[in-house]
């Protein structure tokens, strides 16, 4: 029997929780157009290291939600890290992390 993996905490997430709060915030639609276009503002505006972190959180979201029920994702998101923008879906994640490391590939 698989074990049950629970959700991460916003507060064992601090770089996630960090570019939620400054990035994904109400008005990010208005600001960036969508939540991919706001990691992308932020990949342009963070260090290596920030890009970095923010990847290893992301990762370790996709480690805990990926097979659970759909809307789970978008629940963590609005719920636990307050975000204003929300993905939708794993593959979401992933666009995420795929924006945020190919900007920093530049």
């Amino acid at each position: 029997m698989p074990s049950r993996r629970h959700p991460p905490r916003s507060v064992d997430l601090p770089a996630l929780a960090a570019f939620a709060r400054a990035y994904l915030h109400e008005d990010a639609i208005v600001e960036y157009g969508s939540g991919f276009d706001a990691a992308a503002a932020f990949a342009r505006d963070a260090s290596p290291e920030e890009r970095r972190r923010l990847v290893v959180d992301l990762e370790r979201v996709i480690g805990a939600l990926e097979g659970r029920r759909a809307g789970r994702v978008t629940r963590f998101f609005a719920e636990e890290l307050r975000a204003g923008w929300a993905p939708a879906t794993i593959d979401d994640l992933r666009s995420l992390i795929a924006r945020v490391s190919s900007i920093g590939a530049r």
